[in-house]
């Protein structure tokens, strides 16, 4: 969709005008890991590596892909444990998120 807009903006000189295109690199797997950690390291949970990499395969899924559906796939996770009062975020933890609190698309 955006990608078909800006095709038709570039038509018009007008618009044409006043889009500068912005080029952004895609963040590494090992950064993504990274922040991953960054962020389970400030919360009151211990979240487990395999967690982690099961947040970045399950939002490959998602629109938007990673990082960001993978962090907050994970921050889902880390919410619903402290909202249980459990003190481990494993893999199934991920699981058992229901797909309606996943990251939207």
């Amino acid at each position: 969709m955006f990608r078909t807009d800006l095709a038709a903006a570039r038509q018009s000189p007008a618009l044409a005008r006043r889009i500068v295109a912005t080029p952004v690199t895609e963040i590494s797997p090992g950064k993504v890991l990274q922040a991953m950690q960054e962020m389970a390291d400030e919360v009151g949970v211990q979240v487990v590596p395999a967690a982690m990499h099961a947040a970045m395969n399950l939002s490959m899924d998602c629109d938007g892909g990673q990082p960001g559906a993978s962090i907050s796939l994970l921050a889902a996770a880390v919410a619903r444990a402290q909202w249980t009062n459990t003190k481990i975020v494993e893999p199934d933890t991920l699981f058992s998120v229901p797909r309606s609190e996943w990251p939207e698309p």
